[in-house]
């Protein structure tokens, strides 16, 4: 989307408006991105985010939410979900920090990874928003109106319950 292939973005934090200069952030969240630090199983309970420091961490590749979180962590990158919580299950780190729906599926779904699981609170939660390319920037304000007329009605809340349904994940504090 930065570099004008594709029209727009949708679900960047913020902090991506400083990173991709091409893009123009709408106003309005459309949701929340939560990130989480997975355990191995029989890891230590209760969890201390105190203890990253000193954890070797295991981290996918391109996430800017995630990104953030480990700049002065001991971290390893793989280039997939999957991976990175293949490395945990292996022992390969210590913990894991991932955004939490997409990394609660793939533990769902994948028997291999069966007895990870998420700490019980997430490290950060941030809304997310839809970004044009700036070649679009007439439309900008009136698809920020309808987006904001659909969150003061509860539209946006409500497909985000949803699609947290139908992920079968179940919420986490944060």
């Amino acid at each position: 989307a930065s570099e004008g292939a594709i029209d727009g973005d949708l679900g960047r934090i913020a902090d991506a408006a400083t990173q991709f200069p091409a893009l123009i952030r709408l106003a309005t969240p459309i949701a929340r991105i939560d990130v989480a630090v997975f355990l191995p199983p029989g890891a230590a309970s209760p969890f201390s985010r105190q203890r990253l420091p000193g954890m070797r961490i295991g981290t996918t590749r391109g996430q800017l939410v995630v990104q953030k979180l480990v700049r002065d962590l001991h971290v390893s990158e793989s280039s997939s979900l999957l991976q990175t919580l293949q490395m945990l299950q292996a022992g390969r780190v210590d913990a894991a920090i991932e955004v939490y729906v997409d990394a609660m599926q793939l533990i769902r779904t994948e028997r291999a990874l069966a007895g990870l699981k998420a700490a019980p609170q997430c490290l950060v939660s941030e809304p997310l928003y839809c970004y044009l390319h700036r070649r679009h920037r007439a439309l900008a304000a009136a698809l920020d109106d309808a987006l904001a007329a659909m969150q003061r009605e509860g539209l946006i809340a409500r497909l985000n319950d949803e699609m947290l349904r139908a992920a079968e994940v179940p919420t986490l504090p944060c």
